[in-house]
């Protein structure tokens, strides 16, 4: 029994985890051995499964750049939203193949938009943080993490090299690593803004429990 009390716990898919895998690059303790989440993916399952109570009312729900760990528990605690995923590159998961910069969708189309890893991808973020300001109904929530780095500007080169991107920005396919403007360039766009770190949200023995850091970031967004 105690062995089970002191297990981890794994938010987005609710299993008891005693060991944490490998994640990308190797990195240790990072993974659910059950539904391979990431250490992001647990903190947003978290937070959404705390909106349940306002998730079941959404008439519709959109997911950039889609991942299986978060889009089975946003279906399952949207209810009869009509649910979204939508990607430009990879359309494995994706509904809807779509620019970020310029959605298919008409203005105030969603109550909930996930962007989870999203911007640091694309050269014109702040086309694509226009864009997303637009799609939500007036009250709408975006939900929105990047690469983050406190005390420093952004740094980003849309030109640099494949491997000197991945030497800044940690990517091969990245072409900045946010800094503190990051949350200016969401309100330059339309989108007011909180930002939280994960234990101003949760307790230190929860997110030790999901194996998520303390200084995980998340902004959430609402339209002007």
């Amino acid at each position: 029994m105690t062995g089970v009390q002191n297990a981890g716990f794994c938010p987005a898919c609710f299993s008891l985890v005693e060991t944490w895998t490998p994640g990308p690059g190797g990195r240790p303790r990072a993974s659910c051995p059950v539904c391979h989440s990431l250490e992001r993916h647990r903190f947003l399952a978290s937070i959404l499964y705390d909106f349940r109570l306002w998730l079941c009312t959404c008439r519709a729900v959109l997911e950039y750049a889609p991942q299986p760990q978060i889009s089975v528990l946003l279906k399952k605690l949207a209810g009869a939203a009509t649910y979204v995923g939508s990607d430009l590159i990879d359309l494995r998961f994706a509904t809807v193949a779509a620019d970020a910069c310029s959605m298919p969708f008409q203005d105030r189309s969603f109550d909930l938009a996930i962007s989870f890893h999203v911007l640091e991808h694309i050269p014109d973020d702040a086309a694509a943080m226009r864009d997303l300001a637009r799609i939500l109904v007036p009250g709408g929530l975006a939900i929105i993490q990047v690469p983050h780095r406190a005390g420093v500007p952004t740094d980003e080169d849309i030109n640099a090299s494949p491997e000197e991107r991945t030497r800044r920005f940690g990517q091969h396919d990245h072409v900045r690593y946010y800094g503190n403007d990051f949350q200016q360039r969401l309100e330059d766009a339309g989108l007011e803004t909180q930002y939280f770190s994960a234990i101003d949200v949760y307790s230190s023995e929860k997110l030790e429990r999901w194996n998520v850091p303390k200084s995980h970031p998340i902004w959430l967004a609402r339209s002007c």
